[in-house]
C-alpha cells in the first residue's frame, strides 16, 4: 500500500479512500437515567425501521495540504454498483484533469463488472483494494463511527 501512495505523491493524484455505511433511523440510545424503580421510556416520532445508506470518502491531496469528506446518500436503499459508479463519475468531476487513486474494501459492489468496465473507460482512475478485514486501515471508517 505504501508503494501506491508514493506513486500517487509522484504523479500528483488525489488519494481517495472510500467506504459505505447504513444508519439507521432509530434513535441509538445507550445510556439514561430514571426514578429508582421506574423505566424510562424514550419517545421518538420515527415509527418505521428504515436506514440510509451513504457511500462516503476521504479525499487526499498528495501533499497532506487538504483533506476533503465526500459523501452521496441514499435513503432507504442499500448501495450497489450503480450507487458506487455514480460516485465514480462524481469523482471524475470533482477533479477534472487530475489522476485519482481509489482505495477501497473488497465489497462485491468495488469488484462488479460495471466499476470494472467504468475504471477501464476512465483510467485516469486507478483502484487498490485494502486487506481483508482491516477496516483500521481506512480512516473514512473513523468518520462513520463518529458519526453513528
Amino acid at each position: 500500500m505504501a508503494g501506491a501512495f508514493k506513486k500517487s505523491r509522484d504523479d500528483g493524484a488525489v488519494i481517495v479512500l472510500v467506504d459505505e455505511a447504513g444508519f439507521s433511523m432509530v434513535p441509538c440510545l445507550k445510556k439514561t437515567w430514571a426514578p429508582a424503580a421506574r423505566t424510562p421510556v424514550v419517545a421518538h416520532r420515527n415509527r418505521w425501521h428504515r436506514k440510509v445508506s451513504v457511500i462516503g470518502a476521504l479525499a487526499l491531496e498528495p501533499d497532506g495540504s487538504r483533506v476533503e469528506l465526500l459523501s452521496d446518500w441514499h435513503p432507504d436503499r442499500h448501495v450497489t454498483k450503480d450507487e458506487v459508479a455514480a460516485f465514480l463519475a462524481r469523482l471524475l468531476l470533482q477533479y477534472p484533469e487530475r489522476p485519482i487513486t481509489l482505495i477501497w474494501d473488497k465489497l462485491q459492489a468495488h469488484r462488479s463488472a460495471l466499476v470494472k468496465q467504468f475504471l477501464m473507460d476512465h483510467p485516469r482512475m486507478t483502484m487498490h483494494f485494502l486487506p481483508s478485514y482491516a477496516p483500521d486501515l481506512n480512516p473514512v471508517e473513523m468518520v462513520w463511527s463518529l458519526s453513528k
